[in-house]
């Protein structure tokens, strides 16, 4: 590859585009190009092409061209050779790291083949760069390479045609070009790590393969849904099942096919020959030999999902059943991996059939349903993570007897990801420890400790290993068609999962019908209560729990007056606050065994917030943390950070555990956590490394908490009741905006003093002299991630709204000057960061709890006094900033107004009298952004203004 007298510094430079690198990397990589342009020139002069075959090209010439680029094609990790797609298989699938998505498929040829030739594909005729291209779209990769070395070319995959898609070809002899060589620079490891491809990318004329399945879906759906409610008599309810259970059907059927679990194109040649050899179609529609079908895949594999049902009778169009085989075979279901067919039946379930108030239903986009519910789809990535974690853990303690009899839970399934990916990586572990036995290793009998192979891997881990419940019957139905369309092989019969080891229900409501009638009623069956000891009694009762509880359960569900009496009455948890995550957290204690392990999505709250602090204390006192990894906000369109928690049902005296920060999972920060420091600080910590550990100590040492001295609340709760105009019998009420360090704007908003009567308590302690700041902590991102706490002295007694704190001091031997020195430091916001907010990058409030916590240097009066003065004379300084900016808005208010397009959009609404007026006044605003420029005698001002008018 690189140097090896000058590893390092190809390293760094790796990343670097083609003009900025030095000379000696620019020469090397000439150099590597200009010997395989050689290579093959010799095979040409030898009339040797043919004998060239895809694996010669491969390995002769396409490796080191990769190795040119810096991917390290001798690993494991990031070219995956022979990477399968859904439709074939492709040469190379190039990955940033380890548990990443491959970002670019490349796809090689022999030196013979031209690029442009054409390849039967499901009975149609394709060209090879179809093909790639196809196939890198189906597993969401966003660019292709086809090559043959004579010709090279990069291919956007997010198009409906090749031609749309082709970003650059580049034949051999032009490699060395240095427009070519900066293409080719472009596409090694480091540069596209650095986002290079986002420079090539062109326009979009096909959506993700999630958007247009889940858009197919959703025209099925539609189809299904005018077809059947026109043309039978169902409740919605009925509706809704028969519906689902049909798609199911076919979905299912359509996967065998592509995987040549049943003939291809079955579910075709039975419409063929309907419509070929059925005389009267009107007397035997086509729903008839759907049902024939059905009932050979029953006795095959004898699927719950296709048992006799109602759906089959009713009366669906020859037309409508045609024309939806035809959308599903637009795709090849092969080997379409968990996180897209989960992210495709999220979106599913997002749509909602819903019965409008003339009882007509039909389908909805309802996300906030869901999100109602406190549910949102869990990024792959994550559910990897979690789940080769427990399951690492799991392994190595345990004899895989023991491993064959694992029992996982999944307490709030959805669309199944969690359970998906616990089938893969078992199947992976059986797999693995089968071949070892048939080869008789040692290695393999030192980890098994028995010689058996290990038989039915597919049915064992459905049958006896993997466990799931969920509230949304539509998803636990998913739920079992995705672990069946897993387990599906040719000929052998699959397990009963729908009812027996997937089951709908309600987790955290216990079946008891006088504890329901009691919360909820006579009518209580809507409840979905489930009963634990008798839906999995071996488990439960004789087992004593569950090995493994894994998943992402809703958390901030909506919960009603009936659930919330539930829950306080039966959850040790609910005492303060009650969300669905910290019942799911109590649950799970209660369902595993002891020394199970749990992984869990969490919200960050948990590791911080005041209102977590129970439930903070419950999992010290019953489990040992192993793992808290920080993944922010992973999760797209949420705007709530999560955790991974992950631990052991165990009461353990353990000193440590690991603290993870998350991006990219093969570039994580990972820090040893003493126990000690969440019982110091009253938060799990994660991000504290040795060097900030030991800033800690010191300064515990030496200080006090500001709890000890002073008490901080909030201003009055009236931003409803403000306005913006000033009468005498207003007064006026600071914002958190207006606060700065050692400074606060004029108040813009006003309030009627009528309305302070009921603060009274509150106003009077205001009116002493006080810090105040800002409620909700500025979060920074630049140049490095932090955060600014602003806070100011007031000695005017000053009102605020509640987006205002306001400290006062309990004990005459310190300065609010003092504190103020320290609340305005970069230490003190360094500290409520990391050691406090936990590094959180939303939901910090700077309310008493968190103030109380921050740590004050211990000083004497005297000790005090040089920083009183600091203080006091950078406070005089920043007040009379105030009055000059005060002025500099007034005359700046006199300037004429050449362009004002914010007020030009309500000047063109005005009569011409009301005009005539406006030109005349001047403006009355607060300015919030200005921008100076000379033009010739005239001085331009660009002013950004906050406007005030009538509330």
């Amino acid at each position: 590859m690189i140097n090896k007298n000058s590893t390092e510094k190809k390293r760094i430079n790796l990343s670097m585009s083609w003009d900025t690198l030095d000379n000696s990397t620019k020469d090397y990589f000439r150099e590597e190009i200009r010997k395989l342009i050689e290579k093959y020139e010799k095979v040409v002069k030898d009339n040797r092409k043919g004998e060239f075959m895809e694996e010669d090209v491969k390995v002769k010439f396409l490796n080191p061209l990769l190795e040119a680029m810096g991917w390290n094609v001798r690993g494991l990790d990031e070219v995956k050779f022979e990477q399968r797609t859904l439709t074939g298989r492709t040469d190379f699938g190039l990955r940033i790291s380890k548990y990443a998505k491959p970002v670019i498929f490349y796809e090689a040829k022999s030196f013979i083949e031209h690029l442009d030739n054409k390849r039967k594909r499901r009975g149609k005729d394709m060209t090879y760069a179809e093909i790639a291209i196809e196939d890198a779209w189906q597993m969401k990769v966003g660019w292709c390479i086809l090559t043959n070395f004579e010709k090279f070319r990069l291919y956007f995959t997010h198009v409906r045609t090749a031609k749309e898609g082709l970003v650059y070809e580049i034949k051999y002899q032009d490699y060395l070009k240095e427009v070519n060589l900066e293409r080719l620079w472009d596409l090694s490891k480091h540069r596209i790590e650095n986002k290079s491809l986002y420079s090539y990318e062109l326009k979009r004329t096909r959506e993700d393969i999630n958007t247009e399945v889940v858009n197919d879906l959703l025209i099925i759906r539609e189809k299904l849904l005018k077809e059947i409610r026109s043309k039978n008599k169902l409740s919605n309810e009925e509706l809704k099942v028969s519906i689902q259970r049909i798609l199911d059907r076919l979905v299912i059927i359509r996967t065998a096919e592509d995987r040549g679990v049943i003939k291809f194109d079955s579910l075709n040649n039975t419409l063929s020959h309907w419509k070929d050899y059925v005389i009267n179609q009107e007397r035997k529609p086509f729903t008839s030999s759907l049902k024939e079908l059905y009932r050979d895949f029953e006795s095959v594999y004898n699927s719950k999902l296709f048992k006799k049902h109602s759906c089959e009778d009713l009366i669906i169009g020859n037309n409508i059943l045609k024309s939806i085989i035809l959308i599903l075979y637009k795709y090849n279901f092969d080997l379409i991996d968990a996180d897209i067919l989960g992210a495709i039946y999220e979106d599913y379930l997002g749509h909602i059939l819903e019965v409008d108030k003339n009882d007509e239903i039909g389908i909805v986009e309802s996300r906030a349903k869901r999100k109602k519910r406190g549910i949102y789809y869990t990024p792959s990535h994550i559910v990897d993570y979690i789940v080769r974690k427990l399951f690492t853990l799991f392994f190595v303690k345990e004899p895989v007897e023991k491993v064959t009899k694992i029992r996982i839970l999944d307490s709030a399934c959805g669309s199944g990801s969690f359970l998906i990916k616990a089938y893969d990586i078992l199947k992976e572990y059986y797999e693995l420890f089968n071949k070892q036995i048939k080869r008789g290793t040692e290695k393999g009998k030192g980890i098994v400790g028995f010689s058996k192979i290990i038989p039915n891997i597919e049915k064992r881990i459905l049958i006896d290993n993997l466990y799931g419940v969920d509230l949304d019957s539509q998803a636990v139905e998913i739920a079992v068609m995705n672990l069946i369309l897993k387990a599906l092989k040719k000929g052998e019969q699959l397990p009963p999962l729908l009812g027996n080891n997937i089951k709908w229900g309600n987790s955290l409501i216990k079946e008891d019908r006088e504890e329901l009638i009691r919360f909820y009623g006579e009518n209580y069956s809507y409840v979905n209560a489930f009963d634990w000891d008798e839906k999995f009694p071996k488990i439960v009762r004789e087992n004593k729990g569950f090995d493994i509880i894994i998943g992402n359960p809703p958390h901030g569900a909506k919960l009603s007056k009936e659930d919330r009496k539930f829950f306080k009455k039966n959850y040790h948890l609910t005492k303060g606050m009650i969300n669905s995550a910290i019942l799911f957290i109590e649950k799970s204690y209660n369902l595993l065994k002891d020394d199970g392990l749990l992984g869990l999505v969490i919200p960050k709250s948990l590791t911080f917030s005041q209102k977590w602090n129970p439930t903070r204390i419950f999992i010290l006192k019953n489990f040992r943390i192993l793992e808290i990894v920080d993944i922010s906000e992973a999760f797209k369109g949420v705007l709530l950070e999560q955790i991974l928690l992950i631990c052991k049902k165990e009461k353990s005296s353990n000193n440590d555990y690991i603290g993870k920060s998350i991006e990219v999972f093969d570039k994580s920060k990972e820090f040893l956590i003493p126990l000690y420091l969440t019982k110091e600080l009253d938060i799990f910590p994660v991000h504290i490394d040795n060097m900030s550990l030991n800033i800690y100590e010191k300064m515990l040492n030496c200080s006090l908490k500001l709890k000890e001295i002073s008490q901080t609340f909030r201003g009055l709760p009236l931003q409803s009741k403000a306005v913006r105009v000033r009468t005498d019998s207003h007064i006026p009420l600071l914002k958190g905006a207006d606060i700065r360090p050692f400074f606060n704007r004029e108040a813009s908003i006003f309030v009627d003093k009528k309305f302070l009567s009921k603060y009274k308590n509150k106003t009077e302690k205001m009116e002493s002299s006080k810090i105040i700041s800002q409620r909700i902590v500025a979060h920074v991102l630049k140049p490095k991630d932090h955060i600014i706490i602003m806070s100011n002295y007031d000695d005017e007694g000053l009102l605020s709204v509640d987006t205002v704190e306001n400290t006062i001091l309990t004990s005459s031997e310190y300065s609010l000057f003092y504190l103020l020195a320290f609340l305005n430091s970069k230490l003190i916001s360094w500290y409520v960061y990391y050691f406090i907010f936990n590094r959180a990058v939303r939901t910090m409030d700077f309310d008493d709890y968190y103030i109380g916590k921050i740590p004050l240097f211990k000083a004497s009066k005297i000790d005090q006094e040089p920083i009183i003065k600091l203080v006091q004379d950078l406070s005089k300084e920043t007040k009379l900033l105030k009055e000059n900016r005060v002025k500099f808005i007034e005359e700046v208010n006199k300037i004429p107004r050449l362009d004002d397009r914010s007020l030009n959009y309500y000047y063109t609404k005005l009569n011409s009298k009301d005009k005539k007026v406006i030109i005349k006044s001047n403006l009355q605003g607060n300015i919030k952004n200005l921008t100076m420029l000379e033009d010739g005698t005239w001085l331009k001002l660009k002013i950004d203004y906050e406007i005030r008018t009538d509330k």
